[in-house]
């Protein structure tokens, strides 16, 4: 079935400006939708321990999902692909791994999270991490997870996402006084998420919570960029206890929606913004004051607008979608020489 001599004619006569073939799992569909918009077109397989789809974002008409649970008979037998994509260690590199050694092609891994520095082994795991989870290229999303990941510069390249302004952008409607958080299952990853920061920090504040949850009494499910644009542009302030991630898409959503922020100070959040600039910051164990700068927030509305503002600025300049773009392109032409 897979004939690696197929994928050495591929890279000989293909076109330079033909679209590559790129075989991947479906996991983060903000970043992949904005990925979609490079050089290639995808193909997200679906076993039955791979996420599906998350449909807060459309599927691009160059991103196929393959059949899910089919294994290996959903792969096209028409497809002679041109690399492997990677979102995941755990739960995607070991089946695109066998495939990129199958179709004999080069393998991408990409680091969307910092190293899992809350449990006590993980400096043994990130080594472990490091020599079983091989890659032609590996890619992170920010300087600060590749630092974690113990990666040197000459080992993993750092692009940065894209601000999405085609769904998240001010709408100029009045804001209401109440918190927002936005995370899927927050109680359930709570050793990502900072969940146990939530009640002590809005406890008795007027507050809302959107992502996919359990309990629906606790959160509203919205898979729609435009309503998640609409409630950014919403509510009074906007805030993120996560404890690992390099930088939440959410915090880029809500910037660009202008919303004033109160961010845990934690993996490139303080690179990208400066306290009282842009957001405020708090250490994530500080809880009394993130909630001090939620009521500044709430009661100052017209500074904190100007906050807003200059995040939205920030995020801009610091997730530029050319450049976003014009890298991936960059690493895909390299890594198919």
């Amino acid at each position: 079935m897979f004939n690696p001599v197929r994928s050495i004619i591929r890279n000989v006569t293909r076109k330079p400006s033909e679209p590559y073939r790129i075989l991947t799992c479906p996991a983060h569909s903000p970043y992949e939708t904005q990925l979609a918009k490079c050089n290639a077109e995808f193909w997200g397989f679906q076993d039955l321990n791979v996420l599906e789809w998350n449909f807060c974002r459309p599927i691009p008409k160059n991103y196929h999902l393959l059949e899910r649970g089919k294994k290996d008979e959903s792969i096209p037998k028409n497809i002679d692909f041109d690399f492997c994509l990677s979102h995941n260690t755990e739960a995607h590199h070991p089946y695109l791994h066998r495939y990129s050694k199958l179709f004999g092609i080069p393998l991408i891994q990409i680091y969307h999270t910092c190293a899992p520095c809350w449990n006590p082994g993980w400096q043994q795991y990130v080594q472990m991490s490091k020599h079983r989870y091989k890659a032609d290229v590996n890619v992170f999303i920010t300087t600060s997870n590749r630092d974690q990941w113990g990666f040197t510069e000459s080992e993993g390249e750092v692009v940065y996402h894209a601000a999405d302004t085609e769904h998240f952008y001010p709408l100029g409607t009045e804001r209401k006084s109440f918190v927002l958080t936005v995370a899927n299952m927050y109680r359930q990853r709570d050793y990502a998420l900072g969940y146990r920061l939530y009640d002590p920090i809005t406890q008795g504040l007027p507050r809302q919570h959107v992502g996919a949850d359990e309990d629906p009494n606790f959160s509203v499910p919205i898979q729609d960029p435009i309503k998640l644009n609409e409630k950014f542009n919403e509510c009074g302030v906007f805030l993120s206890t996560s404890i690992f991630s390099p930088i939440p898409c959410s915090v880029i959503e809500a910037a660009l929606a202008g919303c004033p922020l109160v961010l845990a100070s934690t993996c490139e959040v303080p690179i990208i913004f400066s306290h009282r600039k842009d957001a405020l910051l708090f250490p994530p164990d500080r809880a009394d004051l993130a909630r001090k700068h939620i009521e500044w927030v709430l009661t100052h509305p017209d500074e904190a607008a100007k906050m807003g503002t200059a995040a939205r600025e920030t995020v801009l300049k610091f997730f530029n979608h050319d450049n976003f773009v014009s890298k991936w392109n960059e690493i895909f032409n390299r890594v198919s020489r």
